[in-house]
């Protein structure tokens, strides 16, 4: 029985799965590699342009509640990057983590590095 999507992108699976399963997306996150966006492109060479301002420029692994609810709201992910400079938006996107500290530290305290800047 699959669980619901809902459930498997929370806090507590993305520990366990981390506890149980680290692969090398983790370990990377852990180092704060670098990640940069490489434009927008179909199909996509690399992640979207929100997702890099998001996170700093540093790759990271996490999603679900991790992620600040109003860009979930915003289907942050889905806009190119000429959108959001349109919309002169880019700012909004790293600026989600001051109207959720909360999820700063959850992140802090489960994976022991903050968001860049934050």
């Amino acid at each position: 029985m699959d669980i619901p999507i809902e459930r498997a992108i929370r806090v507590e699976p993305q520990r366990t799965r981390r506890v149980t399963w680290l692969n090398v997306r983790d370990e990377v996150e852990r180092r704060k590699d670098p990640l940069e966006f490489t434009g927008d492109t179909v199909p996509p060479d690399g992640p979207p342009f929100a997702w890099v301002l998001l996170w700093g420029g540093t790759y990271a692994n996490l999603y679900g509640e991790y992620i600040p609810s109003k860009l979930k709201q915003w289907g942050h992910v889905m806009w190119d990057e000429r959108r959001w400079v349109e919309l002169g938006a880019k700012s909004l996107i790293s600026k989600q983590w001051e109207t959720e500290p909360e999820v700063v530290e959850y992140i802090e305290f489960n994976y022991g590095w903050r968001p860049s800047g934050h």
